[in-house]
């Protein structure tokens, strides 16, 4: 597999995106698949996502304990029924943690955007994460863009 990269220099974030639309089915945690990076990896240690998996982003050759700052934003399409939900995972499961959750906006024409912001502990190195997410609007919903935006805080 090919993997991209990323060069590390202090204070900067990785920004990941999902620009394409994907279907989500009711109540089932799904893991958003990035289809672009901007930015370059913010320190010392690399970052990585391998381009025939685009749903994990690794963590390269990094030290136990390093702590991450993760923020961004899910689309859902318009809806007006259930709760939108966004969490962040890690391939150990040490780090699951939802990031948000909230009930639609009441008006079924309006698209949900959901920001998020939280912290993510690694633990191990060489391991990855994954932004997932869930609804419950009764049938398939689209998410119809994210972004992801992970920066080492020490």
């Amino acid at each position: 597999a090919q993997t991209a990269r990323f060069e590390v220099y202090p204070n900067e974030i990785a920004v990941f995106s999902l620009q394409a639309a994907f279907s989500v089915d009711n109540d089932t945690e799904t893991v958003v698949v990035f289809d672009t990076t901007t930015g370059r990896w913010a320190m010392e240690q690399g970052l990585a996502r391998d381009e025939t998996n685009l749903n994990n982003i690794s963590l390269l050759d990094t030290p136990s304990g390093m702590v991450y700052e993760v923020e961004g934003f899910v689309q859902f399409a318009a809806g007006a029924t259930g709760y939108r939900q966004v969490a962040i995972d890690s391939e150990d499961n040490l780090a699951y943690q939802v990031l948000a959750c909230i009930m639609p906006v009441t008006t079924a024409s309006i698209p949900t955007a959901v920001p998020f912001q939280g912290t993510l502990v690694r633990q191990e190195a060489d391991t990855y994460i994954q932004l997932k997410v869930r609804h419950t609007q009764g049938a398939a919903l689209n998410v119809e863009k994210a972004q992801l935006h992970i920066m080492r805080i020490h």
